[in-house]
């Protein structure tokens, strides 16, 4: 086992086919009435923090201790204390530690339960599930930070306010974090 991991960390870059059901997540995630989820996780240095796996949920993975390497798809990130990491859905990812140990908190939200019948959602809420919206990975954007901290000490109160701040998060990481974004266009657009 040591061998195994030992090697693990001299191979950084992890291609997978998400096809492959034994790799996604099959743990089921319970939300709290207002749709999300967050746990508290603490880990020692030289670890691995989990092993490589996908979902269908986005997970926002916000380190307030120590730092962390997190892999999504073929990328390697160093994600430091007061730093976030953006998993967008589907995409392979695992995470692990070196010479420091972490403390982190992930908040979990699958988006298609913030679609509703408002425009603005048709046109950005499914580009953000099916990966045609890029966020920057990474970010310390103090307003994205402060969302995301608000969210993870009130997600047990089952209220409207955090499903707002999810919508206010979404917003923030649109205005401050966007990539790229690739709008779906009709046929007769594209000719």
């Amino acid at each position: 086992q040591i061998v195994l991991f030992l090697a693990s960390f001299q191979h950084l870059e992890v291609f997978m086919d998400i096809s492959q059901k034994d790799n996604k997540e099959l743990n089921p995630i319970i939300y709290s009435n207002s749709g999300v989820k967050v746990k508290y996780f603490s880990k020692k240095q030289d670890v691995f923090i989990f092993r490589t796996h996908w979902h269908e949920r986005i997970e926002i993975l916000m380190v307030t201790d120590g730092e962390m390497y997190v892999t999504c798809g073929t990328s390697n990130t160093l994600v430091k204390a007061n730093e976030l990491i953006y998993i967008p859905p589907r995409m392979p990812h695992h995470a692990y530690t070196t010479d420091s140990s972490v403390k982190y908190v992930a908040l979990m939200f699958d988006i298609r339960s913030f679609y509703n019948d408002i425009e603005m959602c048709h046109m950005y809420l499914p580009a953000v599930f099916d990966n045609r919206v890029q966020f920057h990975n990474v970010t310390s954007q103090p307003d994205i930070i402060s969302c995301v901290s608000e969210i993870c000490e009130k997600w047990e109160e089952n209220s409207l306010a955090v499903t707002a701040k999810i919508y206010w998060l979404l917003y923030l990481m649109f205005e401050y974090n966007l990539a790229d974004f690739h709008k779906k266009i009709s046929r007769d657009e594209a000719l």
